[in-house]
């Protein structure tokens, strides 16, 4: 898993800017109404309307500095400081983490299944969090933030 969006949400736009996401898809959570626009149509609606181009640029520059953090974090954190960030922030999205396996957490955050698994359950017996099949309850978000934090 590479990212998860909520309603109204832009993506797909680096193929806008001549970038490749070769190998990329996007899977729906549930139902959702999508709207597909081709290269041409997007010039057209930036020309007409400048804040779009506007509003475009800053979804750019906010998805660039999340991919800071995340590279920050996979570099110099800890296997359990990644996984807490990665909980808090789909819980952030979500409220409930609902249909995330250990492996998709694992991918997101840079760690075998196994070691991911293995936090989990450390998580779980500090009462921080609920585990279920394809589904996490955060139920304690201050114990899972010192982790980040560590």
């Amino acid at each position: 898993m590479t990212a998860s969006f909520g309603a109204g949400t832009v993506f797909g736009e680096m193929s806008f800017i001549g970038q490749g996401m070769g190998g990329s898809f996007a899977e729906a959570a549930e139902d959702c109404t999508l709207c597909v626009m081709g290269r041409a149509d997007i010039e057209r609606l930036l020309l007409a309307y400048p804040k779009v181009a506007l509003r475009l640029v800053e979804l750019l520059a906010a998805r660039l500095a999340q991919a800071e953090e995340r590279l920050e974090t996979l570099a110099f954190k800890r296997a359990a400081s990644r996984v807490a960030a990665a909980l808090l922030s789909l819980a952030d999205e979500r409220g409930d983490i609902v249909g995330v396996s250990h492996q998709e957490i694992g991918e997101q955050v840079g760690a075998f299944r196994e070691t991911t698994t293995r936090i989990l359950n450390d998580f779980r017996a500090r009462g921080w969090i609920d585990l279920h099949r394809l589904r996490i309850r955060i139920r304690d978000p201050e114990g899972l933030r010192r982790v980040t934090e560590e």
